[in-house]
């Protein structure tokens, strides 16, 4: 409702970047907060004051944040206009309170919905395991606990600038989101690689650079974002497309963790490494079909009609989804 389809990579990649900056600036405060001496564990202090901010945080956004460019506050009656009317010839719609069973109907039997949430899975059992329980296989690996804490640090750099490297080329480049997301896939496989095969007490070096890999997968994550939000039109449609994909975010995130398993700290972490590789090659095998199955679907719709800019202008702000929109054109 916002941005542009073509602005949403920048938008994503921005937003996913503070990830990196909180592992950079986060791991320094967590040591910090470790050194509280009390009654309660130090763990119970990083919830409670964390917690507390995030809180916060949500409440604020609650009443700072307007739902659509049709209530900002921080906008004139004019400029409001202009916010929307930008909008007309992208096609996605806007903001629509009826939720219509019809569009929920579509998503559950579209194809894209079933790559979005199967691609999402997928990566983020990379970040629940590696990035979640980084702690424990960087000091395995033989360093200390203030030096490991350090070292989790530099990780956060490689999501920060992967996640704005995606964004930045997807936003000057047409259609390389796809490309894009299947590039960062790579140097997580060999991350996994490096640190699963390695010797960590002659070459540690080796593993830790190749755990400084792993995190990659922002970049990827960034690009799939992206790409729900330029190719998923019809307001209950994008809902629902959303909580799909962000309960598939939940659930893989919380599965991961059990993945790595600290008996098997001497074999280098298989049950957590190898099935990272296996999912992350499975992303890019299924961002090439997914790349392929869009310009199939553009292909089907120029064969019925090619876009007109009058009639797109009258199609705009329908409530259609992408399916139904005979001048909506998808993006990879």
């Amino acid at each position: 409702m916002w941005n542009k389809r073509r602005e949403q990579p920048m938008r994503f990649s921005i937003w996913f970047s503070a990830s990196g900056i909180s592992i950079l600036i986060g791991s320094l405060i967590f040591y910090g907060i470790g050194q509280i001496e009390g009654k309660f564990a130090p763990w119970r202090y990083q919830f409670m004051i964390i917690g507390a901010i995030s809180s916060v945080r949500g409440i604020a956004l609650w009443f700072l944040l307007p739902d659509s460019p049709l209530t900002a506050f921080f906008l004139s009656g004019d400029m409001r206009r202009v916010a929307v009317e930008r909008m007309r010839l992208e096609q996605i719609g806007i903001e629509n309170k009826r939720f219509k069973w019809r569009q929920a109907k579509e998503t559950l039997v579209d194809p894209k919905t079933y790559f979005y949430v199967v691609m999402i899975f997928a990566i983020n059992l990379g970040n629940g395991a590696a990035t979640g329980f980084g702690s424990i296989i960087v000091e395995s690996f033989g360093y200390t606990v203030l030096k490991t804490v350090l070292l989790l640090g530099v990780a956060g750099v490689f999501v920060f600038v992967f996640s704005l490297g995606v964004g930045l080329i997807a936003v000057y480049i047409r259609d390389a989101r796809c490309y894009c997301a299947m590039f960062c896939c790579l140097p997580v496989v060999t991350g996994c690689a490096m640190v699963w095969k390695s010797n960590w007490e002659h070459n540690k070096a080796v593993a830790l650079w190749g755990f400084f890999m792993l995190p990659i997968f922002s970049g990827t994550q960034v690009m799939i974002l992206s790409l729900v939000g330029a190719n998923t039109a019809g307001h209950t449609k994008k809902a629902v497309t959303a909580g799909l994909v962000w309960g598939s975010y939940s659930i893989s995130n919380g599965i991961a963790p059990l993945m790595v398993k600290t008996t098997e700290t001497t074999m280098h972490y298989p049950s957590a490494f190898i099935p990272i590789m296996v999912m992350m090659a499975l992303t890019f095998v299924l961002l090439t079909l997914y790349r392929m199955y869009l310009f199939h679907l553009n292909k089907m719709k120029d064969s019925v009609i090619l876009v007109d800019a009058d009639a797109a202008a009258r199609t705009g702000f329908l409530d259609i989804t992408d399916l139904e929109n005979e001048n909506f054109r998808y993006q990879a």
